[in-house]
């Protein structure tokens, strides 16, 4: 269930508890470990500005972790958490609208990714998300999704390396894919080719595929969209999926 303390994680307490949960997914045959270094907005157990797990935990993750060759990535949206997450050493850190000044220098001296996922921050903020009757909720979300516009506009200015990702897959069916960040982040003044590259050579590195995926590159997994039209010019377009002449994925006709 969505609606528990529990949904989608483990429950924690300490490094070794820590330790044993990552092990425990490792086992399980999973490719990347996420842990949790806040709450989101409008939860009714940890906020978007509390941090949740200590340096110390999200640490113990990483370090555990690596002893199996996976990444860590960090959920965090609050200012300490998300210092504790790039400290730590995540590979990427997801959402992050209250980074500031020296949570974004982190980011650029530990060459940590940042994939901000603000289309389902303004999704929370309107009429068609349930929680959003709720004026306290309404208005909680409203601040962060103006604070992750700030936190794109910063980031690009500051040279920070940014993937596009929607962390919206699973249920925010009113965002559709991933084409809406990309237009979100269009609207921010970001240039359609810098958008292009955060979606997939950058994105590719996130996840730790960048030397497989990303690009057209001999030797990488030919990965490929033919569309008509140039979105290296307006990325609005790829939302039309008439547009889209062809996909290859790994060299196969889909």
């Amino acid at each position: 269930r969505l609606e528990n303390e529990t949904a989608l994680a483990q429950t924690v307490q300490g490094p070794d508890e820590v330790r044993r949960a990552v092990r425990q997914q490792v086992k399980g045959g999973v490719n990347w470990i996420k842990v949790a270094a806040s709450g989101v907005t409008g939860s009714r157990f940890s906020a978007a500005e509390q941090d949740d797990l200590s340096f110390d935990e999200i640490a113990a993750a990483v370090g555990e972790a690596a002893k199996f060759g996976k990444p860590v990535h960090a959920h965090a949206h609050s200012t300490d958490g998300i210092k504790a997450a790039v400290k730590a050493g995540v590979l990427s850190l997801h959402s992050g609208e209250y980074a500031d000044e020296e949570g974004f220098q982190l980011m650029l001296a530990r060459k940590t990714i940042f994939s901000p996922t603000i289309a389902w921050l303004h999704a929370r903020c309107l009429p068609g998300y349930p929680p959003a009757a709720d004026s306290d909720f309404r208005r909680a979300a409203w601040r962060a999704y103006r604070a992750a516009a700030d936190a794109i506009t910063t980031a690009r200015a500051l040279g920070v390396k940014v993937a596009i990702g929607t962390d919206a897959s699973h249920r925010f069916h009113h965002v559709p894919d991933g084409v809406l960040e990309m237009e979100y982040f269009q609207a921010l003044g970001w240039p359609a080719p810098d958008i292009i590259r955060a979606a997939t050579s950058v994105a590719a590195d996130a996840i730790g595929r960048g030397h497989e995926t990303g690009t057209l590159t001999p030797g990488k997994r030919a990965d490929i969209l033919v569309v008509e039209g140039d979105p290296s010019q307006d990325v609005r377009l790829l939302r039309d999926k008439r547009n889209i002449w062809m996909l290859l994925k790994d060299g196969v006709e889909q």
